[in-house]
């Protein structure tokens, strides 16, 4: 038998570029091997950009990267460099902003052409095969790219260039506000977080129509601002953030067997979920309905709590103590057929229980799913919950408990014949960023939770990132596969660390992750911050240089670099008490305000950072050893308190917030500087708490 011939991509480590290191393209990954041989041929450069668990990543690989006529113009005319976006972000960000610009609009596949010097002057996103979908055929736009290439090359070149400046000027403005503390305090974010109910569905919660993606940071800062605003308003906030919650509980979009939530829902009720479970989405959900129990005290929020985190530690958590990128959305070459189910199945599976577990779970013979790539693959049901517990006990004249224990009973055993499928691919690297937010979320959830074993994972992760991922500048790597660390770490792999620190340290009380959270956000200013541009940019001063050196601002499916650097910041001003880091925040907002005003809904990150920055300094210091202080921290641990300062220390501590305060077994809560009597018992704190 013939060995399948590779390419270059062969040799990488990321799941992605394997993926493709068979096509009869000739690929290059990122590097300067490619554009030495572009500047030397005098070739344009063809940039291909996805991840390993986007659908239409595989379906234009299928199309078009497999395809030999395709293959054979793309290596005669092109030199053709495909990028994993997960391990280098900052490549994409820079190319996404062009694409965006000039089509306005963006995702994945991107597909870009350049210049030998990194300039684009082509770019999309998905093309297919021939001309559909409003958009020309993949093989009909390379020849009109060479063709243009060949006999406009100045022209082309000229508009590579323009384009280049225009986007460097677009970046130059949005930080051309000036720096003024009462600026800052002039403003409010009262209109902003108003004006997102005009966005909000409220049926099913969430903003806008189809496609719907969760939005954990806009969500959060609802959450926040709305416990500073008064206790009449409050609740005006809370419900957007519950109706929500309560919208993705009961879609399709939670994985009802498995725990875990998919990327997005294709439809606006959360049904019809596009499958791919990622890490980074799954991380910040389980806090924000950690968040929505604390506020609510619901049950069914903490059960969802629960099931994340046990999708992420058993189908994410690597042996070595990190996570995993993501899993697919395909197995076996269709899109959900891991996940769907026919009421055959259910029948033939279930046999008395198969009634009970078809009105439980929305399952019908119509089905609400099918792949229109494979339409022999039939309709199928995406599992859901179209009834409340009490209405469907009812129905099968059974109480609530009853009804929760045969549930539980279906669940396993659709659980256990869903594991004899072919399970989705998934993406085996290992991502600084992402790792931090499990590590936030394991080690918040456990606190407040009380939860030995979630702080255990939380614990062997930031063993992980010390032993692993940590460069000799004090500093991180980005990417992590197979032993080996790369890609120097950009601001949000920094950032985000440090926040998952300082959660660690409230957890734990172990005080050299408080120490480290203080050391990463040092190293940000040294190598990220730039004060004439009055923000952070995403990649480091010693970085790899690319066309433009990328800032960001917008959250996507991630908090955003300088939205994350601004809520460290922030956290650092209040815990260490050190003006300059309260100045660099209120340096960064003032200039971001006229774009965040603009568009809330893209701006969580950063007005969580506002309304921390905004909010009267305040503090709960527990003095004691860990039994000590067990009991007011089971006590904190039933109240949303996003803009406090929870420090628990061992007595003669050397730290501002301890000063004075070295009595084990008292809990000190202080507001703008005005401290109330020392709580001896839980009930005196919770006292204190009330309100807040």
């Amino acid at each position: 038998m013939t060995p399948q011939k590779t390419n270059r991509l062969a040799n990488e480590t990321s799941p992605y570029l394997l993926q493709h290191a068979h096509n009869p393209v000739d690929w290059f990954p990122w590097g300067e091997e490619a554009f030495e041989k572009a500047r030397s041929e005098n070739l344009p450069i063809f940039l291909s950009v996805g991840y390993s668990a986007c659908h239409w990543c595989h379906v234009m690989e299928r199309e078009s990267f497999e395809n030999e006529d395709v293959a054979k113009f793309i290596n005669a005319h092109f030199v053709s460099i495909k990028v994993d976006r997960e391990e280098r972000p900052d490549v994409d960000r820079v190319y996404m902003d062009f694409v965006q610009a000039m089509t306005q609009q963006g995702g994945w596949p991107m597909t870009v052409f350049m210049t030998p010097d990194g300039q684009p002057f082509f770019g999309g996103t998905y093309f297919p095969p021939h001309d559909g979908y409003g958009r020309p055929g993949f093989l009909r736009l390379l020849h009109g790219l060479h063709d243009a290439w060949e006999n406009q090359h100045e022209e082309v070149l000229q508009s590579a260039t323009q384009m280049v400046a225009r986007m460097q000027q677009v970046s130059d403005r949005m930080n051309a506000a000036q720096s003024s503390a009462e600026l800052l305090k002039a403003a409010t974010a009262n209109p902003v977080a108003d004006n997102l109910h005009n966005g909000f569905d409220p049926q099913y919660g969430g903003f806008g129509h189809a496609p719907k993606f969760p939005s954990p940071t806009t969500h959060e800062f609802i959450l926040a601002h709305g416990m500073r605003r008064s206790p009449d308003s409050r609740d005006g906030f809370i419900n957007i953030v519950t109706t929500t919650l309560d919208g993705m509980r009961k879609g399709g979009i939670q994985d009802h067997l498995g725990g875990g939530f998919s990327r997005y829902s294709v439809d606006h009720e959360w049904l019809v979920p596009h499958f791919e479970k990622m890490l980074y989405d799954n991380a910040q959900l389980a806090r924000l309905y950690l968040h929505g129990w604390q506020c609510t005290d619901r049950p069914e929020y903490l059960a969802v709590v629960r099931n994340t985190l046990a999708y992420m530690r058993t189908d994410l958590r690597s042996d070595e103590g990190c996570f995993y990128t993501a899993e697919d959305a395909d197995s076996e070459g269709i899109e959900g057929k891991f996940y769907v189910w026919t009421d055959q199945e259910i029948e033939t599976l279930l046999g008395e229980d198969a009634e009970l577990a078809k009105a439980w779970y929305g399952v019908d013979s119509d089905g609400n799913f099918t792949d229109p790539h494979h339409p022999d693959f039939g309709r199928r049901t995406v599992l859901h919950l179209p009834e409340d517990a009490a209405t469907c006990a009812e129905r099968f004249n059974m109480d609530v408990p009853q009804l929760e224990a045969r549930i539980e009973t279906i669940r396993t055993q659709m659980l256990t014949q869903r594991a004899s499928r072919v399970r989705p691919g998934l993406d085996d690297k290992s991502l600084t960023s992402w790792n931090a937010l499990a590590l936030a979320a394991f080690a918040e959830c456990g606190r407040v939770l009380n939860d030995p074993e979630l702080i255990g994972i939380a614990e062997e992760t930031a063993a992980f990132f010390e032993e692993h991922l940590r460069s000799d500048d004090g500093g991180l790597y980005h990417c992590y596969k197979a032993g080996h660390a790369h890609v120097t770490g950009q601001l949000e792999d920094h950032s985000l660390t440090g926040l998952a620190y300082l959660e660690l340290f409230k957890a734990t009380g172990t005080w050299c992750w408080y120490e480290r959270a203080v050391e990463l956000w040092d190293h940000i200013m040294a190598h990220y911050w730039d004060e004439q541009a009055h923000c952070f940019y995403s990649t480091a001063d010693n970085a790899e240089a690319l066309v433009l050196r990328p800032r960001e601002y917008f959250d996507g499916a991630m908090p955003s670099g300088n939205g994350s650097a601004a809520l460290l910041g922030a956290w650092i001003a209040r815990y260490q008490a050190r003006p300059e880091a309260h100045t660099i925040v209120e340096t960064l907002l003032c200039s971001a305000l006229p774009m965040m005003g603009a568009g809330a809904g893209g701006f969580g990150c950063l007005w969580q950072a506002f309304e921390l920055l905004m909010a009267p300094s305040d503090e709960v210091v527990i003095v004691g050893d860990a039994q000590q202080r067990t009991p007011f921290e089971r006590e904190i641990a039933g109240h949303f308190l996003p803009h406090t300062a929870i420090f628990p220390c061992t007595p003669g501590v050397a730290h501002p917030l301890a000063s004075g305060r070295d009595e084990p077994g008292r809990a000190y809560r202080c507001i703008d500087k005005l401290c109330a009597s020392p709580a001896t018992s839980p009930e005196q704190l919770r006292d204190q708490l009330v309100g807040v």
